[in-house]
């Protein structure tokens, strides 16, 4: 017959002992750290609460510490940026500006001066950077095609005029662009009257001298 003292024994030791499967309850550090420990599993979430991964996502740079300086680091680096030369850029500059169509096209016009001939009539208004870069050569074969530009051009041969031919003056009911024009012939006739004589004097000098000769016979 078995004591009931033993029966109660037993019992107590099966109370005691845990299942393979049952996890720890007790939280201090060395039953959590032992190998045979077993953690209660966090509660299970659901992927919809869990926000889209972004494929452009890009992790954070690490931040930047300021370097730590001693005095003697501090006074040599003020010493060598006092020697050192300041740098500058030498390169182009950059335009900010989306630059527009209609400046574009003046743009390329006034590099192509000379190829430009019948304007269609388009106004002296839209031209005029294009038509105030021009030389007088340039100015003469645009207003020979274009007939148009010249009541509004005499300005630019005032110009002309007072740079090329600065001790000639107008003659009565002469406008600038005659006035070029009757100084620039007249230039050219000078130095066309100027370029024959020093060929002349030039042909003289190389023609051969006759020389008279006495001969004296015995």
């Amino acid at each position: 017959m078995i004591s009931p003292a033993k029966n109660k024994k037993k019992s107590m030791s099966r109370d005691t002992t845990q299942s393979p499967n049952s996890y720890s309850e007790d939280l201090s550090p060395a039953t959590l750290l032992a190998p045979t420990a077993k953690l209660t599993p966090l509660p299970s979430l659901e992927i919809s609460a869990l926000p889209e991964i972004s494929p452009n996502y890009r992790p954070r740079p690490p931040p930047k510490f300021l370097p730590h300086f001693t005095d003697e680091n501090a006074m040599s680096a003020a010493i060598s940026s006092k020697n050192q030369r300041t740098k500058v850029y030498s390169g182009n500059k950059v335009i900010g500006k989306i630059t527009s169509l209609y400046e574009m096209c003046v743009h390329v016009l006034q590099e192509h001066i000379d190829a430009l001939e019948y304007t269609g009539g388009v106004p002296y208004e839209i031209l005029k950077p294009v038509v105030d870069r021009a030389t007088p050569q340039q100015l003469f074969m645009l207003e020979h095609y274009n007939p148009y530009l010249m009541e509004d051009t005499d300005h630019l041969w005032q110009k002309f005029c007072e740079k090329s031919f600065r001790n000639k003056k107008r003659q009565e009911y002469e406008s600038w662009r005659e006035m070029y024009m009757r100084c620039q012939e007249e230039q050219e006739i000078r130095l066309k009257s100027l370029t024959t004589n020093i060929r002349i004097a030039q042909e003289a000098k190389k023609a051969p001298i006759k020389q008279t000769k006495m001969a004296y016979v015995d």
